[in-house]
């Protein structure tokens, strides 16, 4: 059996290197002189650095002139020179070669007989810059071709974006020849090089798995073997989806673990990138729990990142979290770099949300760095250090939005062979699209916000109102937390499908909060495109000048609307029909009243918007998710729904172009807020921002003393308005500009 020849192999190993460095065998000697503990006392931990660089190095070696000019201590010294103080280093890649001299698996054929991680680490270490190694997990071509056993089966291709599937090899988690590798070769890594973090990449399913391990383990789980079809009101369907999670999770938390064993201080983290991802990659937001900071590769977008950074701020162990992507246009474009104000945009996001961000830069197949990316990256860098110590604290955010793990599908999907599965990593569910959706339309309108999971129903107390965008799937664990918060005086916007469904696969007859809704399902709406008929004035108010606000039924349920019933709630709009629906109408029928279009044109009493008292608290539902559409119409309802649930005004707010985002943080051991702008437009070149307008609440008991620009701590005038307020006026922002409010008593 190989696991017995790998464990054979790994005792001796563990015995020279127990010989080398007894110390580190001992959690008690860590701090004595020549050990890791040492150069984690005299200069900056990986996990602490906010500038990070990854070498990225996927490189074969089937030429001898692949990585024939790489120098290590070159390597480092040109990864210093761009002002990054926490290093990636690849030990291992994609590839499955070791560039290390490894006794479980094989060495890069440009470094046998020499070891240039120990050069590169020593030197980066002597530079005083965190070290992180690099791991690639599931995705091993060396390890595909050489121990075909280990290989995922899938059921339907893997797809990754642009990605070329055809050239990785992809290794089954579940498989235990496999897992007892990647142990022995994360084992050589922590115990044989001076690195303070361990980065485990590609830590999800490239696709349902069908071989024997995966059939076996789904027996034993749940009782049946993997499902013929996907079906989301099928329980076993939904067990095996929550068992391909908690596989996931199990596999980060045991490597978390033996690094921990190993190397008693070293952080762990996994690849985070695909949490947002549909279902299939089975990342769940509970595998947080094998990370000691979250973050990842994202390449979404503006969108992506607003969301993946307020998402990872509340969900993460510890913090600064880490945003990472490609100083590149992308990571098949090996050439083409970011034009250097996107690049400075993304970096910026991250410094307003405390985040440490890292660039991916590719070298060359030769081992060489392009200079100009290495250009771009300090640049970049030297624009953003001034920033970092006034990092950190509590981030202030009134509103949450809730982001369901058990939503990351669609219902559309119910009956699809396995074989047939498109398993590509997009979050392309409606939950997803609602969710982007709220968190656009509140940090256009400069509100403050956070994303939260389910991980956080303890804290739900914390906020003024809760956002349940179109919650595909919920559990019971979920319905009494929100039922209790309301009860107790929390307020709720919901949407759509919002407690139709429970995880177990059970559709239910009515919402399970329709008590907290004061209305009832009675069907999905069938029909091209309804209409919210505003009847109150807070619906009026907020669409005019709008008469009508349209719901389209799009394809893959992206978006639509649900029928209701009345019950205890107040009506604030009401649904009108187009003509001749439900039909769509053809030329040789009489169903529509205009060629182009669908006009609103039968006008009910049936309730689409409504506002219920539960408890000590309100509710308001709505059966379109409106949050996810993209119309100023759908904003401007939205928002004036959430406004009318806040019954103060919020913690912070801004008068200005909906493209910027304000962020707020509260650095209570330093008495002061730190307040963000950051001017994130779409197109190039960016126009300068004038005259913002923003309010600031004080902290209870305490009183505003300060205003001042950062870094150069100068002060700036402000007002204090008769509820003691800060206004104040920010006369220009070019890109990003961040200010600090000082309180006391």
């Amino acid at each position: 059996m190989l696991v017995l020849f790998m464990r054979q192999v790994s005792e001796p190993f563990f015995e020279r290197m127990r010989a080398r460095r007894p110390e580190w065998f001992d959690a008690g000697k860590l701090v004595k002189s020549g050990n890791p503990g040492e150069h984690m006392k005299t200069k900056i931990r990986y996990s602490s650095a906010l500038r990070r660089l990854l070498i990225d190095m996927h490189i074969p070696d089937w030429d001898p002139a692949l990585l024939a000019k790489f120098d290590p201590e070159r390597m480092a010294r040109e990864a210093v020179s761009t002002g990054a103080n926490g290093i990636m280093v690849y030990f291992q890649s994609h590839v499955g070669l070791c560039n290390w001299p490894t006794n479980s698996g094989q060495q890069h054929e440009a470094f046998l007989g020499r070891d240039p991680m120990s050069l590169l680490v020593n030197s980066l270490n002597e530079a005083g810059v965190g070290v992180c190694a690099y791991y690639s997990t599931v995705f091993n071509t060396w390890a595909y071709n050489n121990h075909p056993n280990w290989r995922i089966q899938p059921a339907a291709p893997a797809i990754m974006g642009p990605l070329p599937m055809s050239r990785y090899g992809l290794c089954c988690p579940n498989n235990p020849e496999y897992r007892e590798f990647v142990r022995q070769q994360a084992s050589e890594i922590t115990l044989g090089y001076q690195i303070d973090t361990l980065f485990f990449d590609m830590m999800w399913w490239p696709a349902v798995c069908l071989c024997e391990h995966c059939q076996s383990r789904c027996i034993e789980e749940t009782g049946a073997s993997i499902p013929e079809k996907l079906d989301w009101n099928n329980s076993h369907w939904c067990r095996f989806q929550h068992a391909r999670e908690g596989w996931i999770t199990e596999f980060a938390l045991e490597l978390k673990a033996l690094v921990h064993k190993l190397r008693p201080g070293t952080t762990v983290y996994h690849n985070f990138a695909l949490a947002m991802s549909n279902w299939s990659k089975g990342v769940s937001f509970g595998s947080a729990a094998g990370h000691d900071f979250l973050g990842g590769d994202f390449y979404g977008g503006r969108a992506e990142q607003l969301v993946i950074s307020k998402l990872m701020l509340k969900l993460s162990a510890t913090r600064p979290t880490e945003f990472m992507t490609t100083v590149a246009r992308n990571l098949v474009d090996h050439e083409q770099l970011q034009d250097q104000a996107s690049l400075e945009t993304q970096v910026f996001g991250a410094t307003g949300a405390s985040s440490a961000f890292l660039m991916i830069a590719a070298v060359d197949p030769d081992g060489r760095n392009n200079p100009a990316m290495l250009d771009r990256i300090k640049e970049t860098f030297d624009k953003t250090r001034h920033f970092e110590p006034f990092f950190g604290g509590d981030p202030i955010e009134d509103i949450a939005v809730y982001f369901s793990d058990s939503s990351k599908m669609s219902f559309c999907d119910n009956g699809t062979a396995l074989c047939d599965l498109n398993c590509g990593a997009k979050p392309d569910y409606p939950h997803f699209e609602a969710v982007r959706g709220a968190c656009n339309k509140l940090a256009a309108a400069h509100l403050p916000f956070g994303v939260i999971t389910k991980q956080r129903l303890d804290k739900l107390v914390d906020y003024k109102l809760i956002i349940l965008p179109n919650i595909l799937r919920i559990d019971n664990e979920e319905l009494a937390a929100f039922r209790a918060y309301v009860e107790n005086g929390g307020k709720l916007y919901a949407s759509r499908l919002t407690s139709l469904n429970l995880s177990d696969g059970t559709r239910c007859s009515d919402f399970a909060l329709s008590d907290l809704f004061g209305c009832h399902f009675s069907r999905e709406a069938d029909g091209r495109i309804t209409y919210s008929n505003p009847v109150s004035d807070v619906a009026r108010d907020a669409l005019a000048p709008e008469r009508f606000l349209g719901h389209r039924n799009t394809p893959g349920g992206m978006s639509g609307a649900v029928r209701l019933r009345s019950g205890t709630a107040e009506t604030l709009a009401t649904l009108s029909l187009p003509y001749g629906d439900p039909m769509d109408g053809t030329s040789s029928d009489q169903n529509w009243a205009s060629i182009h279009s669908d006009p609103p044109w039968t006008h009910l009493e049936e309730p689409s918007v409504v506002v219920n008292k539960y408890g000590k608290g309100r509710v308001v539902f709505s059966a379109a998710d409106i949050e996810a559409g993209d119309s100023q119409g759908c904003s401007r309802l939205f928002l004036g729904l959430v406004k009318e649930l806040l019954d103060d005004p919020p913690t912070f707010s801004a008068t200005t172009h909906p493209a910027v985002w304000m962020n707020a943080f509260n650095q209570v051991e330093n008495s002061r807020i730190v307040i963000s702008f950051l001017n994130y437009q779409l197109e190039l070149p960016i126009i300068p921002i004038t005259d913002i307008e923003f309010e600031l609440a004080v902290p209870p008991g305490k009183r505003f003393l300060r205003l001042l620009s950062l870094p150069d701590m100068t002060e700036q005038v402000f007002q204090i308005s008769t509820d003691g307020r800060l206004c104040a006026t920010l006369p220009r922002l070019e890109a990003f500009t961040m200010l600090a409010v000082e309180y006391g008593i």
